[in-house]
């Protein structure tokens, strides 16, 4: 079932979509600047283009799409919710434009990305953000990033490594816990490796 609205709608409410689970496709007027809190939660989507003029995407929004294989962000997006595509098992790849600040608490949790490029701005991500990310193999993280939560990379079991940013002073609690890693470069001015932050690292040899 597809679902196309006008340009004249400027504005959707929280949950307005959520659970339509035959719904597959939506195109979404020029007339929006934010997608609400679990608007699309746990539909049908396969795919979606969110305009340019969308600043920001609620938590949640996009949450249990199970069957969302594409995603295309606007430039103009400054904000992304927390869980917003938590648990896109079928989301294989995913641009984020260069105006994010933050990723923020299992915003990727649990989707099928083999790949993501954290762009340059970003300062901080949050607890879980890549977590159960199973087939996720390569992460390339900007300098600016420096604030990481816990659990950020737990049970990426195909991730090798990753290069940490220069001026990163901590690892935190469980960061890589059960992930594939298998070599890393502790910055120099690390200060920190909290508790379980490599923990079940079985393939961890230098």
């Amino acid at each position: 079932t597809d679902l196309v609205l006008p340009d004249t709608v400027t504005e959707l409410g929280s949950y307005c979509f959520n659970f339509c689970s035959a719904l597959t496709q939506v195109e979404l007027g020029k007339g929006l600047t934010r997608i609400p809190d679990s608007c699309f939660q746990q539909c049908g989507l396969q795919e979606i283009v969110i305009p340019e003029g969308v600043t920001s995407i609620g938590t949640d929004a996009f949450r249990l799409c199970t069957k969302l294989t594409r995603v295309s962000l606007p430039d103009t997006l400054k904000t992304l919710g927390a869980g917003t595509f938590m648990q896109c098992s079928a989301l294989t790849e995913i641009e984020l434009p260069v105006g994010l600040t933050e990723l923020p608490r299992a915003v990727l949790n649990g989707t099928g990305l083999r790949s993501i490029t954290v762009p340059e701005g970003v300062t901080a991500i949050g607890n879980d953000a890549f977590r159960d990310c199973r087939e996720l193999e390569e992460v390339i993280l900007p300098d600016t990033a420096l604030d990481y939560g816990t659990f950020v990379f737990m049970d990426c079991t195909k991730l090798k490594n990753v290069k940490l940013p220069d001026g990163l002073t901590e690892i935190p609690w469980g960061m890589f816990s059960g992930s594939g890693i298998a070599e890393v470069e502790i910055p120099v001015g690390v200060k920190l490796i909290d508790r379980f932050a490599f923990s079940n690292c079985s393939n961890l040899k230098t």
